[in-house]
């Protein structure tokens, strides 16, 4: 583990305070928001950013996210080669982190997929990022990406899914029985913190013939998988 800076010296913890509530103010409420982080201290391989592109990530409070980033950073432990290792370096060399908005949604479904969206697109300008999924950390091919996000949408809450008209579809493998279920059907009897993920392990067999049953997310409003293409980059504060 690399050492950190501890305690925070309390002018960077203004300089945090300052600097989550500038960025909050770019989002209204309940929305969700893609954000970047820059380092200042490397030059942007575009040339057209303050800084080089680092982490992407996606909050639905952006301005206890950037305070949660710093506080792992310099009041834990590290692990070497990580995005906190390098938000500890960018303090010790004088600077600050930069945090932009990149996009806002409505909902954490297209939020998640955006976050996918700009770090692909960052990626191919030549940035490297310290995301930990690999569709946000190496370039990959549109067909790849769409089969990595749709596992990712199992990972959405009924709450989450209920908000963004989502349903899951369950199909049995040997005679085509199919039905698919919308979140909000399924909140009465799981709860609205429970993940699709844990509803499909209820929902294994097909209920005419026993066989197994496979499971897609299926969104209102015919939402596209996911690809490389992206709003311009310059977008945000």
């Amino acid at each position: 583990m690399a050492k950190v800076l501890s305690p925070m010296p309390v002018g960077i913890r203004a300089q945090i305070e300052a600097m989550a509530l500038e960025v909050a103010e770019l989002v209204p409420d309940a929305a969700y928001a893609n954000y970047m982080i820059l380092d200042p201290t490397r030059s942007d391989p575009t040339g057209i950013l303050p800084g080089t592109p680092i982490y992407v990530g996606q909050s639905g409070c952006v301005a206890r996210r950037i305070k949660s980033h710093m506080r792992q950073a310099l009041m834990q432990s590290v692990r070497r080669g990580s995005l906190y290792e390098r938000i500890v370096a960018i303090v010790r060399a004088g600077a600050m982190p930069i945090f932009r908005v990149l996009q806002l949604h409505s909902t954490r479904l297209e939020s998640v997929r955006g976050e996918t969206i700009w770090a692909q697109r960052l990626l191919r300008d030549g940035a490297c990022l310290y995301n930990r999924w690999p569709e946000q950390s190496r370039v990959m091919a549109d067909k790849e990406l769409a089969r990595r996000q749709r596992r990712r949408l199992f990972d959405l809450s009924l709450a989450e899914a209920s908000e963004a008209g989502a349903a899951l579809q369950a199909r049995c493998c040997r005679d085509g029985w199919h039905v698919a279920i919308g979140a909000e059907h399924l909140l009465p009897r799981f709860g609205k913190l429970v993940t699709f993920h844990a509803v499909r392990r209820t929902l294994r067999e097909c209920p005419q013939c026993g066989g197994r049953l496979r499971h897609a997310i299926v969104i209102e409003g015919a939402i596209s998988p996911v690809s490389t293409g992206a709003p311009d980059r310059n977008a945000g504060p």
